[in-house]
C-alpha cells in the first residue's frame, strides 16, 4: 500500500511539473515571436535611418528570448535564413515560411523596396504576436487543466 501511495504521489508530481512546463513553453513561444517582431523592426529602422549592412544590423540586435534559443549566435554567423532553418525557435509553420521568404528577399532590392517589404512583414507578424498574447492565458489554463486532470485520473486508476 505504501508503494502505491508513493507511486501516486510521484505520478501527481510529474503531472504537476508537466503542467507548469507547458505554461512556460507557451510563454517562451510568445516571447520569441515578439523577439522576431523586434528584429524586423530593428532591421527596418537600421535600413531606413542609416542604410546599415545586414551583418552590422544583426550584430547590433539583442533579445533575451532569441539569445536563449541560440538564434542570435547563428543569425550573426550565417544570416537570418540559416538561423530560421537551424534553430529551435517556437514559430508557427506559416510564420516560419513567411520569415524565410523575408530573409531571402532582404538585401536584394532597392532601399524603398526593402522598407516596403519590412512594413508588410512587420504588420503580419504583429498580428500573429497579438493573437498569441491574447490566447496565452486561455491556452495556459487549458493545458494545465488537461494535464492535471489526466495525472489525477492516472492516480485514481493506480489506487
Amino acid at each position: 500500500m505504501l508503494l502505491k501511495a508513493v507511486g501516486a504521489l510521484l505520478l501527481f508530481g510529474i503531472s504537476l511539473y508537466a503542467a507548469m512546463e507547458s505554461g512556460l513553453v507557451l510563454r517562451r513561444r510568445m516571447l520569441q515571436g515578439e523577439g522576431m517582431l523586434l528584429l524586423l523592426r530593428h532591421i527596418r529602422t537600421q535600413i531606413s535611418c542609416f542604410s546599415t549592412p545586414l551583418p552590422e544590423i544583426y550584430a547590433s540586435f539583442e533579445n533575451p528570448a532569441l539569445s536563449d534559443a541560440g538564434f542570435l549566435r547563428v543569425l550573426r554567423q550565417d544570416g537570418l535564413a540559416a538561423a530560421l532553418g537551424t534553430c529551435e525557435v517556437y514559430l508557427e509553420e506559416g510564420e516560419r515560411r513567411m520569415l524565410l521568404f523575408f530573409a531571402e528577399e532582404l538585401g536584394n532590392s532597392y532601399r524603398t523596396d526593402q522598407l516596403a517589404l519590412c512594413d508588410a512583414y512587420i504588420a503580419e507578424l504583429a498580428r500573429g504576436c497579438e493573437r498569441k498574447k491574447n490566447e496565452l492565458p486561455k491556452k495556459s489554463k487549458l493545458y494545465r487543466s488537461l494535464i492535471l486532470t489526466g495525472g489525477l485520473a492516472a492516480v485514481i486508476l493506480l489506487l
